[in-house]
């Protein structure tokens, strides 16, 4: 499995979770709702923003992803327990790990 469908995936795997969220409760209108939906799936939307400039530029892509991951680090930290930073930032990192490496290994050397 490629770095792009584990991306593909895992922005999936976050709007599923942006779905089953409390965002579907009793005595909420259409447009409330509508609005909490769209913010949880804000981060499902950046992956997938990402994940086309590294499926074209693998480095700065790969640079993005990783820089997602510690913008979400540093933007909650102390809020949640480990493993919230484990689940949202590990996979992110991950991905972003894998297209460094596919740009380091596809990357003409410089003469």
């Amino acid at each position: 499995m490629d770095d792009a469908k584990i991306g593909l995936l895992y922005s999936a795997a976050v709007a599923r979770k942006a779905a089953l969220t409390d965002v579907f409760q009793p005595g909420y209108d259409a447009v409330h709702v509508a609005l909490a939906l769209a913010i949880h799936l804000l981060l499902a939307a950046a992956i997938l923003v990402l994940l086309a400039l590294a499926w074209r530029w693998e480095g700065p892509g790969g640079a993005a992803f990783i820089v997602l991951a510690l913008l979400y680090l540093f933007t909650a930290s102390g809020q949640y327990k480990w493993t919230a930073y484990v689940v949202v930032s590990g996979p992110l990192l991950v991905i972003g790990v894998f297209f460094m490496i596919g740009w380091w290994r596809t990357r003409k050397p410089v003469r």
